[in-house]
């Protein structure tokens, strides 16, 4: 199957597929894997504020971002969630 008939029947971008294919090409499979995420409508009696991002995990973790993302900072704190 190509990448277009499996972006198609997986509701993905094409061109997102391609650009995580390719981001990812030479790097070691095991370092590769995937975090179950779930998008969920806002609750009309909380809305949340414009350009913030939470992020909840299984364990019941929450992380909040609001506001300019220091990338590298953000990255080393979901590693820290994603392995608890």
């Amino acid at each position: 199957m190509g990448g277009k008939t499996f972006a198609e029947q997986h509701g993905l971008g094409y061109s997102s597929l391609y650009r995580w294919a390719h981001a990812f090409e030479g790097k070691p499979s095991e370092a590769l894997g995937f975090t179950e995420v779930r998008v969920r409508e806002a609750s009309s009696s909380a809305a949340p504020e414009a350009g913030v991002i939470e992020i909840v995990a299984r364990t019941g973790w929450v992380v909040r971002v609001t506001g300019s993302v220091d990338v590298a900072r953000l990255r080393a704190v979901l590693e820290v969630v994603i392995s608890c």
